[in-house]
């Protein structure tokens, strides 16, 4: 499950790419603090985030409904923090 922190996080590398050309970037470039999300640790956490996905020759590229599905995460951490207490 995503937390606020993994939305801040995705937000922000969001926000990076959409300034890239063609929308994407290479590990290398990815800020060193937003780094984690291009390791295969968090191959579960992207892929239901689906937010950023790789494509070979491009690197990391941001999915075309990324602002949508960005917010449809924070509504649902939103919620379940709602419910937690």
């Amino acid at each position: 499950m995503l937390t606020k922190t993994d939305i801040a996080e995705l937000l922000e590398l969001a926000e990076w790419l959409e300034e890239r050309p063609l929308k994407c970037a290479f590990s290398g470039k990815v800020p060193l603090h937003l780094r984690r999300w291009t390791d295969s640790a968090m191959a579960k956490k992207r892929t239901d985030s689906k937010i950023i996905y790789y494509q070979s020759g491009y690197g990391w590229r941001l999915n075309r409904q990324w602002k949508s599905n960005l917010q449809k995460l924070t509504l649902l951490v939103n919620r379940d923090d709602a419910i937690a207490y």
